[in-house]
Order: structure tokens, then C-alpha cells, then sequence
């Protein structure tokens, strides 16, 4: 069975370090944000936030950041 996906709206500091967490624990996360730029950061790797081991978490992570 497939692990369940979990969904974030928000990937401003709390909603990205919380579904950093998350998927961390082997969810399947998508996380929304209406900011094009913000999405496509942390798509590409880059997290906008300085939040302690938030970019060892993010290698290798199930999140995946949309728009829609």
C-alpha cells in the first residue's frame, strides 16, 4: 500500500517546515502556495526560510510544491 498524501496550503515558514516534517516521516506531500516564485524555490531545492536541518530534511524529500 502506498503512503497517504498529506496537503499544506501555505509554504511560508510554519507550512514549509511543517511539511518538511511530514515527509520527513515517509508521507507523500504537496504543499500550495499562491507565490510562483516561492514554489518554484523550493521546487528547485532553494527554501526560503533558516530553520535548522529544514535543508538535510528537504534532500531526497516527498514534498512536491504546486501552484495548483
Amino acid at each position: 500500500m502506498s503512503a497517504p498524501v498529506i496537503g499544506f496550503a501555505g509554504l511560508t515558514h510554519l507550512g514549509l517546515v511543517s511539511a518538511l516534517a511530514v515527509a520527513s516521516k515517509g508521507f507523500r506531500v504537496v504543499g500550495y502556495d499562491s507565490d510562483a516564485a516561492r514554489v518554484r524555490d523550493i521546487a528547485a531545492g532553494s527554501l526560503p526560510v533558516v530553520e535548522p536541518g529544514a535543508r538535510a530534511t528537504s534532500r531526497g524529500s516527498r514534498l512536491r510544491s504546486t501552484r495548483s
